[in-house]
């Protein structure tokens, strides 16, 4: 199940003997106004991070569950699960265990302790550091991969790469040198 599908199944119905509470505001004539139902706890099926496409950050991030940003990060980001950022720009280093990036800006040095995926319409400036790694976006930075490289055919990359493996698509662009152990 991906992170999108357990955001989406997050669990909000009160448990039998749970209250529910509604929180007022004061409008311009002082009325209280329902603004919102809350029950109490509130529980999730898996509990994660999300940073919505309107939210800014500025400021280091730590998190021991999944990460998913939307939005924008200025700082640096750790998680001991995987991170996901679709359509977000960060400014500054990550680390997780598999990072995703999806129509993303990134500037900083990735660290995954798996998998590093680098999809279409993505720009990463900073070095790689990763087991497996797949570059279908562009590239500017040197790369380390322990495993398995690949270079999809609308990957660029532009840089040096250490890697045990590697596959490049017919399509792909490399401006580096290439060192394979």
């Amino acid at each position: 199940m991906s992170i999108k599908d357990n955001l989406m199944n997050a669990i909000f119905e009160p448990e039998d003997d749970e209250e529910i509470e509604t929180i007022y505001f004061e409008d311009e004539e002082e009325n209280e106004v329902p603004l919102t139902t809350v029950t109490k706890p509130v529980k999730f099926n898996n509990p994660s991070t999300f940073i919505a496409s309107d939210v800014v950050i500025t400021g280091n991030m730590t998190a021991s569950k999944d990460i998913v940003i939307e939005g924008k990060v200025t700082g640096d980001i750790v998680s001991k699960k995987d991170i996901t950022v679709r359509s977000g720009k960060v400014k500054g280093n990550m680390q997780g265990n598999s990072i995703l990036l999806e129509k993303s800006s990134i500037k900083g040095d990735l660290y995954a302790n798996d998998v590093l995926t680098i999809l279409k319409e993505t720009h990463v400036e900073g070095n790689l550091f990763s087991k497996d790694l797949e570059i279908s976006g562009t590239v500017t930075g040197n790369v380390k991969c322990s495993e398995t490289m690949r270079v999809g055919s609308s990957g660029k990359l532009t840089g040096d790469a250490h890697t045990k493996q590697l596959q490049v698509d017919m399509g792909a662009h490399i401006s580096g040198r290439i060192n394979t152990k």
